[in-house]
């Protein structure tokens, strides 16, 4: 009985580490973090121009739009690259597991090329999201919204939500890529996030059926 305890303890603590990770994803949030002042002034101050520089001018180098949407969209991959450890907690349906793991396996190597494109262009500066404190804040909130969702359902609730939290991410991020990629002048890492975005087009296309087809 008292080891039946400690074992359901011990899951219940580590479910709630990778729900907090994984429903930041979710939600679409950024890192749970206030930027500093230097990166709200610049956040800030990225209206007046984006609009002359979000459009690629051909000069070959990254626009601060566009290393903020890499640094957005790094954030996301990264945490979705770990939705298929809740196998290890929970036991969802065989077609909805090999969901998750394919989801996971696509951005753990779009996380990988991100790194590797910030790695040798110090122009993708995937750190800052260039997001003013409020837009962090509320990102917060809807996150901490997501996880109490997350974490108080189970058995049917539980796959509905977590669909629905992949539908939304998915979603983001396959749009997310798509505009980034149109204003990127590189050809390889156009060429990588115009198939980011189709690939998670898919995905999510397939999480939609997925709710249709067991849940409407």
């Amino acid at each position: 009985m008292f080891g039946q305890k400690v074992r359901r303890l011990l899951f219940s603590a580590v479910f709630c580490i990778l729900a907090a990770g994984f429903v930041c994803s979710c939600s679409v949030l950024g890192p749970q973090r206030s930027p500093s002042r230097g990166e709200a002034a610049v956040g800030q101050d990225n209206n007046s121009g984006s609009s002359s520089s979000g459009g690629g001018n051909g000069t070959g180098n990254t626009t601060n739009s566009n290393s903020y949407g890499y640094a957005l969209l790094y954030d996301l991959v990264k945490d979705e690259k770990n939705v298929s450890k809740l196998r290890f907690i929970k036991r969802e349906r065989p077609e909805l597991k090999s969901l998750l793991q394919e989801i996971a396996r696509v951005n753990h190597e779009a996380c990988s090329r991100i790194e590797a494109f910030a790695k040798t262009n110090a122009a993708v500066d995937i750190r800052n999201q260039g997001l003013p404190i409020v837009e962090v804040q509320v990102r917060e909130a809807i996150g901490k919204f997501k996880e109490n969702a997350i974490l108080h359902s189970k058995d049917k609730d539980l796959e509905v939500q977590l669909l629905l939290s992949q539908n939304e991410a998915l979603t983001y991020g396959s749009h997310l890529a798509g505009v980034i990629g149109a204003g990127e002048t590189d050809a390889t890492r156009k060429q990588f996030l115009q198939q980011l975005a189709t690939t998670l087009s898919g995905l999510q296309q397939k999480v939609f059926a997925l709710l249709l087809k067991n849940y409407s």
